[in-house]
């Protein structure tokens, strides 16, 4: 039978309560503590949220002529991206699949991506999300992807815009219009107060297992880890550290200041393009990152990952960020039994997921499948726990549900809402050996 952990403290809680991380993250002084303040903000909302997406629709119209011009494959030769992916191929660890069904696959990229990029610079850029690389990344990408000529600009002015919009009513509009719609059952979480607390989330617990790693004596960990840094340099942590699924993420750039560790990225080969790319143009430096291709609906992550070198006897740190809702369950069953049967003792395994409530209704997978990344997989009540107890190998080292990482990762309004919107969501898991 199977050995529970006990659970008086999570797994990342020490890191995840520390007085310059709440503070930082929460940012008491954001909000104005005034009710009055507040309404007049909401009501001066609606009319900077009107005026941005009013342009944001007249800059689309824009767009059209381009747009079907990259539809019919009339722009292809302008960026070159199919030679990129060929260069791709030949640099990149892997043999990519290549899946018309996700577009990820293709050389426009997984638009999924590069939203989630877009939330996290946009949170960063008002002082609250620690992924400052995000807004230089986003610097440079089109949030339409590439092969529509002048959707960088639209996407900058959008932006910017939504900057403006938050700097002057303390509200994301990207929130506001899903919780607008949220009311009909459409949608449970805005991708600002989402993307702000996962980023958050798997930070902490990432930064948890490369001090533990790391023979930081447990003094320390009670210092932030600019401090940790300060007094002891660049710390030595022999272990394994995965992104799966990895997008735009910035965290192999950002971690590995602090940290030598052997740090992966796997992902379909048209996101790995468009990523290195802009890394490139926005002069941020891969560093010893070992970038896998692979396409998981088909391809075996682990196999790739030791072709390419990884150690699988190290303990491992695998970020499933994102993912786990374009999988089949079968998808995400087989990659929870590949880390607790086949990686070393101490791996462990973040991930977040969709509530199937909401995230598998009929409305909402005919909206993701338009997108063309299609929602297939979630979790109600107890599924999450069932799904690690019957994983053998596994057990659950830390579930997160949304009033948890409100509390922690986004600041207040005066009456105690949060800023953005983020309801009933699903929950974040970090399972480990």
């Amino acid at each position: 039978m199977k050995q529970q952990p006990v659970m008086s403290m999570s797994f990342s809680s020490k890191r995840s309560s520390l007085p310059s991380k709440i503070s930082s993250r929460t940012r008491p002084d954001l909000c104005p503590s005034s009710e009055l303040v507040d309404k007049a903000l909401g009501y001066l909302s609606i009319l900077t949220g009107t005026a941005t997406i009013c342009t944001l629709i007249g800059l689309q119209v824009v767009l059209i002529p381009s747009a079907i011009a990259a539809k019919l494959g009339l722009t292809s030769n302008w960026f070159n991206n199919k030679s990129r992916i060929e260069n791709q191929r030949r640099n990149t660890k892997g043999s990519p699949l290549i899946e018309k069904k996700n577009i990820s696959n293709t050389e426009t990229g997984s638009l999924t991506a590069l939203k989630t990029l877009s939330a996290r610079s946009t949170t960063a850029r008002v002082g609250i999300n620690p992924d400052y690389l995000a807004p230089k990344l986003m610097g440079k990408l089109s949030l339409y992807g590439k092969g529509i000529i002048g959707s960088y600009f639209v996407s900058q002015i959008y932006l910017q815009m939504a900057k403006w919009h938050f700097d002057l009513t303390k509200r994301f509009i990207a929130d506001q219009i899903v919780l607008l719609f949220s009311r009909w059952g459409v949608m449970e979480l805005g991708e600002n107060a989402y993307l702000q607390c996962r980023t958050c989330w798997i930070d902490d617990c990432l930064e948890t297992f490369l001090l533990k790693h790391s023979n930081i004596d447990d003094a320390s960990m009670d210092q932030d880890l600019e401090s940790i840094y300060s007094a002891n340099g660049r710390m030595d942590a022999n272990v394994n550290v995965v992104a799966l699924g990895s997008g735009y993420d910035t965290r192999s750039y950002r971690f590995s200041k602090y940290f030598k560790a052997h740090f992966f990225e796997v992902d379909a080969i048209g996101t790995q393009v468009s990523k290195r790319k802009a890394l490139e143009d926005a002069h941020i430096p891969e560093g010893s990152t070992i970038f896998v291709s692979c396409d998981f609906t088909s391809e075996n992550w682990l196999n790739k990952l030791i072709q390419c070198g990884m150690n699988p006897d190290l303990p491992t740190f695998l970020i499933w960020e994102g993912v786990t809702m374009y999988l089949k369950s079968k998808v995400v069953k087989q990659t929870l039994h590949l880390v607790g049967s086949k990686l070393g003792k101490g791996s462990c395994i973040a991930f977040d997921y969709l509530d199937s409530k909401w995230a598998l209704s009929d409305k909402i997978v005919k909206m993701s499948t338009k997108a063309g990344e299609p929602f297939q997989f979630g979790l109600h009540g107890n599924e999450a726990n069932d799904l690690i107890e019957k994983t053998d190998g596994l057990s659950m080292l830390e579930h997160e549900k949304r009033d948890d990482v409100v509390e922690l990762y986004l600041p207040k309004h005066y009456d105690g809402r949060p800023v953005g919107f983020l309801g009933d969501f699903g929950g974040f898991i970090l399972a480990g050996r």
